[in-house]
């Protein structure tokens, strides 16, 4: 039962997004939505669908962005109700999301699916501005460094 209505909603979704989503023998699906690969976990048990976004490689070495993604995390705050993380065996940063099953109506996981792609969306600007804020910094860090270098006459 759980499954079928599962497939019902991932349905649903597939004709919003214009592609098929369907359940594989692990009760997962995937689809790429620009540029963003998001992966949908059933939780058959306990009758919970997870929504996994896998956004970029998680930049360890700026630590000013990691405070960020802490801060965005705390309370939902830039997450539309799902948590960052790092992912173990990817590196990459990714969003989830966590939603209960049955719905009473396989429409209601548009908006929640719409608000989870939108933060998703924010995480992957902010990753990519953190690369491009890392190399202009190593730049900058490369140029002083010629300066102070410099033989001066």
């Amino acid at each position: 039962m759980i499954i079928e209505h599962t497939q019902e909603i991932l349905n649903h979704l597939g004709k919003i997004i214009k592609t098929d989503i369907v359940l594989d023998e692990t009760m997962q699906a995937g689809v790429v939505i620009e540029d963003i690969h998001v992966v949908f976990s059933l939780l058959e048990e306990e009758e919970v669908l997870i929504f996994s976004a896998y956004l970029a490689p998680a930049p360890y070495e700026n630590a000013g962005f990691l405070l960020q993604v802490l801060q965005g995390n705390y309370m939902w705050a830039s997450t539309a109700g799902g948590t960052l993380a790092v992912d173990d065996q990817t590196g990459y940063l990714s969003l989830q999301q966590l939603v209960t099953l049955p719905f009473e109506h396989v429409t209601e996981v548009e908006e929640i699916f719409s608000d989870f792609l939108g933060a998703a969306d924010y995480w992957k600007k902010q990753l990519s501005e953190a690369e491009e804020g890392a190399q202009s910094e190593s730049a900058t860090s490369d140029s002083d460094l010629l300066q102070q270098t410099a033989i001066r006459i």
